[in-house]
């Protein structure tokens, strides 16, 4: 299996890559949104989601009941 590490985390390209066909497929979608559709943690989506981030390829909003949403804005897996 090959993972990606940044920061203290290691995520799975399986994981990568499904997170991101999630959210690219699901815009504007809650970090819980995501880990209840996809067979990974809630703290794995959270590594991905933030590690998107960091790289400018997500937008954040504010959605509902203080949470916030995400949408890709740029695919990594586009690249």
């Amino acid at each position: 299996m090959i993972w990606r590490t940044f920061g203290l985390s290691k995520v799975s390209d399986a994981a990568f890559e499904d997170i991101i066909t999630d959210l690219s497929d699901n815009p504007w979608s809650t970090i819980s949104d995501v880990a209840s559709r996809v067979p990974w943690s809630r703290g794995t989506v959270a590594n991905v989601v933030n590690l998107l981030r960091s790289e400018a390829a997500v937008k954040r909003c504010n959605g509902p009941y203080g949470a916030y949403c995400y949408k890709i804005v740029e695919s990594p897996l586009d690249k």
